[in-house]
């Protein structure tokens, strides 16, 4: 998508096609709700003819996180891979979807991928400024830092460890002016044996 004022523009559009496609399809159940893959292949139908004149493009990912099931379901396209820290086996994993970036082909079979998540795990979604963030020694950051900091700091709450990440960034960045935005939402997934004893009755 880029930097500026039209990556900001065509940013604001994306996500305003994405409000279209969940209106299209709104429902107080949470079972019929459409899923990830849908809802992104009806913003691809949308946001794309007009990306085309633009001869721009936007990388998304969409997730939709179920307590209930136990699953994490997204769909990506093109975007900067997300971490999962899982609280079962104390590791990150580094999950990237195959979709390319909408605006890119006029007519894609988008996809989407589930995994399992547990009370306890993590889920880091990024920009790619965080992992692009460059040293005085001209080194990136890059996800393999990243996974090691989520693992030594995953015991705090999601906020202290945004915290910490930005103070992180700063110290790694040094005297280097920052380049891009660095934008990232951190998720604790909550005890949910509740609902589970709350159905069973």
């Amino acid at each position: 998508m880029g930097k500026g004022i039209l990556a900001a523009l065509v940013g604001a559009g994306a996500k305003q096609f994405f409000l279209k496609a969940l209106a299209e399809k709104n429902t107080d159940i949470p079972e019929k709700s459409p899923s990830p893959a849908f809802l992104t292949q009806r913003v691809q139908q949308l946001i794309t003819p007009g990306l085309f004149k633009l001869e721009s493009f936007v990388t998304t990912v969409y997730t939709r996180i179920n307590l209930e099931k136990k699953t994490l379901i997204f769909s990506d396209c093109g975007h900067t891979p997300f971490l999962h820290y899982s609280a079962t086996t104390n590791q990150c994993r580094v999950h990237k979807g195959s979709n390319t970036p909408l605006g890119v082909q006029k007519k894609e079979k988008i996809q989407e991928i589930t995994i399992d998540i547990q009370t306890g795990d993590l889920v880091l979604l990024l920009s790619d400024g965080i992992i692009e963030t460059n040293s005085t020694e001209n080194k990136l950051f890059g996800i393999d830092r990243l996974c090691r900091f989520v693992e030594t700091h995953h015991n705090l709450s999601p906020e202290q460890i945004l915290n910490l990440l930005e103070k992180e960034l700063d110290r790694f960045r040094g005297a280097q002016e920052l380049q891009d935005d660095m934008t990232s939402i951190c998720i604790r997934i909550p005890n949910t044996d509740f609902i589970n004893r709350k159905d069973k009755k």
